[in-house]
């Protein structure tokens, strides 16, 4: 089986090879380079095609720099491709950010929304857990529905509370 596979191989590296007018070192470096840009390219199109189609071109370059020159040209191939995909993903990490079509693509700004932005409840108020409060969950004080805070530790669905303070968003009850 092996032999079928590794003739497979060899039989379809010497095609592409014609194919393209290529001789050995140069489908190496054609795969390498597409394998390296095919990864990177993972990066800014994530979905596990681009990576997987670029791992497969960089082990057959691996492969092909096998057959033209032996053990230890395949392993530096392979090397040379870990460092590469390594330092080409750390590169595109750093300094995807900093151009002008990822500025586009990447809030600058913070998410400042609060949920109780200004509560219409007074201290002493009461009203109904419609959530389990554990501490926080969600209660309807005077017809509103609020999130809440219980400061007495789990609250069950449809049990009394009373509002006890306001800090600014937040409003913490306990049980009734």
């Amino acid at each position: 089986m092996r032999g079928i596979l590794a003739n497979s191989i060899v039989l379809s590296e010497s095609a592409l090879m014609q194919f393209l007018n290529l001789n050995g070192w140069e489908l190496v470096a054609l795969l390498y380079f597409a394998g390296i840009g095919l990864v990177l390219l993972e990066v800014f199109l994530p979905g596990l095609i681009l990576g997987v189609v670029g791992l497969a071109a960089l082990l057959l370059s691996c492969y092909v720099a096998y057959l033209e020159a032996g053990w230890l040209a395949g392993l530096g191939m392979f090397a040379a491709s870990c460092l590469g995909s390594f330092f080409g993903v750390i590169t595109a990490f750093n300094f995807l950010p900093k151009t002008p079509v990822a500025r586009n693509w990447i809030p600058t700004t913070a998410i400042t929304a609060v949920s109780n932005p200004n509560p219409d409840v007074r201290v002493g108020e009461s009203g109904v857990a419609l959530t389990q409060l554990r501490p926080v969950g969600t209660a309807t004080i005077s017809g509103k529905r609020y999130d809440v805070e219980s400061i007495t530790g789990l609250i069950e669905p449809g049990a009394k509370l009373r509002v006890v303070r306001i800090e600014g968003a937040r409003i913490l009850v306990a049980a009734d």
